[in-house]
């Protein structure tokens, strides 16, 4: 599985982020992910930039082996949902 398909899913971010306690979803379209819509470009295996705003997205992997966060410019977004189905 590649890594843009491993990091897809929902992710809940607190009230610290620029836009408190939003909700974004990770989308794997056509070889890309994307965050709400927009592109993020590839710059490691589980890291990516914002094509927007520049901003760095890492995702973590939880013990499982699975992700289970991301880090958006330092602040923390927690996994609360997979992927839809197909």
């Amino acid at each position: 599985m590649q890594p843009r398909c491993r990091a897809a899913g929902d992710y809940q971010f607190g009230s610290d982020f620029y836009s408190p306690d939003a909700r974004y979803a990770m989308t794997a379209r056509d070889g890309h992910l994307l965050a709400n819509g927009d592109w993020l470009m590839p710059a490691g295996e589980l890291r990516f930039i914002h094509r927007i705003c520049g901003c760095e997205l890492r995702f973590v992997r939880a013990p499982s082996g699975a992700v289970g966060e991301v880090l958006w410019d330092g602040f923390r977004g927690e996994r609360i949902a997979p992927p839809p189905a197909n």
